[in-house]
């Protein structure tokens, strides 16, 4: 194969790597904004309501995670027996599978096979994206591959909801096989596992050149002997340096989460804001990934001051920033409310004072600006309240600038360690980490939350604790986990492709 030939051919394989890590994104938030009405809606209300419960609708959402964590590790794991576009192919149909399940639900079992299903399609494809950069690239590419990765997922999974919504007002069909909000997404997504498994008949894991002569960096059959019969792959790095980073993208992962599980119900409760309004701030999030991920590309193109470990440390400083910034994050209370009475039939005040001259009855505004008084709010405004306003989106925007900053770095070195290496389980480890964060983040929010009265002391400062323990653990071993990238390099290097 001459050297041209393989440069297309790996163009066209990035290429298909790209168009999977849009569908990822998409698996991940196509359903959300249609997902609740669709579980709960009665019949009567809906054609494609389930009238499901509550709890049914809990178990729909968490389950997706659940097979995500699977599909991570079981799937991906067959790398060393099978190709690694035979395993997208697999793992796709069973995407398709799962999608048309969720599409064609007559009841909410179905739904929760459906999402079970998707969420093994996207834990798999997001591990073998992994493992495909891992053992194909050069290592100096390692890290700029991933950041691109993360931005188109990152990117698709913003577009996803506003995707699904283009059909919120198109209905077709009956029954199962009808076509409206409810059942769409799952209808858009089995298209795209249709095409998806069509272009990876075109995918040939071509490894990347890393010399002019034309030599590359082949190392599948390169293992260390020990390691050729066993799923744990160290590439000679010690299992400490392993366990530390996949406990460093746990945590980012988990910090992630907790923030966004607490964003709605404190925007709701505190500040009396909407569905719309609290939706505002989950754009602002989504825009710090995007504007991060393009500015770590840019820095990576363009420099080489930044490598993945000190990348690691800096987005704990921001995560840190964010922990301290969000410590306290809440408005008034609904015992403070008093303080801001307001007459609902009367929208005078006293201009002259801080508070409403009027009834004790706090009506929450429900279709303005920040949630005190409904009445009152033009005109008796809390400058403190502003400021709380103004300190949360702070908070959160660091949040959402160290959470993508980490994320990539700790997975960009984490395959750095185990690059050239038949690794789909060992990325499928990685990846069913940032699985367990997620089904486990809600449920610590909740208890640390409703530990002392429904304060956000407790809860922030457990993670503000683990994020500098993770820093510590960052500065402590940051030579040592640099001297682990190569370990095994030179016995598997430059192999002549004929």
């Amino acid at each position: 194969m001459s050297m041209r030939d393989s440069s297309v051919r790996r163009k066209i394989d990035l290429a298909i790597i790209a168009y999977l890590s849009v569908c990822l994104g998409i698996a991940f938030s196509i359903v959300l904004p249609s997902l609740q009405p669709f579980i709960l809606s009665q019949p009567s209300d809906s054609p494609s309501g389930l009238n499901g419960s509550p709890t049914m609708y809990s178990l729909v959402v968490a389950i997706f995670s659940v097979g995500e964590f699977f599909g991570a590790i079981l799937l991906a794991g067959f790398d060393r027996k099978v190709s690694i576009a035979t395993l997208f192919r697999v793992s796709s149909f069973i995407g398709l599978i799962g999608s048309a399940i969720y599409a064609l639900s007559s009841h909410v079992a179905m739904a929760i096979v459906g999402r079970f299903l998707t969420g093994l399609w996207a834990g798999a494809l997001n591990a073998l994206i992994r493992a495909y950069i891992t053992q194909s690239t050069n290592r100096d590419n390692i890290s700029q591959l991933m950041v691109i990765v993360a931005f188109f997922i990152t990117m698709s999974m913003t577009v996803g909801p506003v995707f699904g919504g283009l059909f919120s007002q198109t209905a077709a069909g009956d029954g199962m096989f009808r076509f409206d909000a409810y059942r769409g997404p799952g209808w858009i997504l089995s298209v795209l596992c249709c095409i998806a498994i069509l272009v990876l008949f075109f995918f040939k894991e071509t490894p990347d050149f890393h010399q002019s002569e034309g030599k590359q960096l082949i190392q599948r059959d390169c293992d260390i002997e020990p390691e050729k019969n066993s799923l744990w792959v160290t590439n000679g790095a010690s299992s400490w340096a392993i366990l530390l980073t996949l406990a460093t993208f746990f945590i980012f992962s988990l910090g992630w989460s907790i923030v966004e599980t607490m964003a709605t119900p404190i925007l709701r409760d505190s500040y009396g804001m909407n569905v719309a309004q609290t939706s505002n701030i989950f754009l602002i999030a989504g825009a710090a990934n995007l504007a991060t991920f393009i500015a770590l590309f840019l820095i990576k193109k363009f420099t080489s001051r930044m490598n993945d470990r000190f990348q690691c440390i800096v987005a704990l400083v921001c995560c840190i920033a964010s922990s301290i910034i969000l410590m306290d994050w809440q408005s008034l209370s609904f015992d403070e409310c008093n303080a801001w009475s307001c007459n609902s039939s009367s929208a005078f005040c006293n201009q002259s004072s801080t508070i409403c001259e009027m009834q004790p009855l706090c009506v929450w505004n429900q279709n303005g600006l920040y949630g005190v008084c409904a009445d009152c709010l033009p005109l008796c405004q809390n400058p403190s309240l502003l400021l709380n306003i103004v300190q949360m989106y702070v908070g959160f925007i660091f949040m959402n600038i160290g959470f993508p900053a980490g994320r990539v770095g700790a997975g960009a070195f984490y395959s750095q360690i185990l690059q050239g290496t038949k690794s789909g389980f060992m990325q499928g480890i990685i990846v069913a980490s940032g699985s367990a964060a997620r089904i486990t983040a809600p449920l610590i929010a909740v208890v640390l939350y409703e530990a002392v009265t429904r304060h956000t002391y407790v809860l922030m400062s457990c993670l503000l604790a683990i994020f500098l323990a993770c820093f510590c653990a960052q500065i402590a071993f940051y030579k040592k986990l640099g001297d682990q990238i190569g370990v095994n390099v030179k016995q598997s290097q430059n192999y002549e492709v004929h």
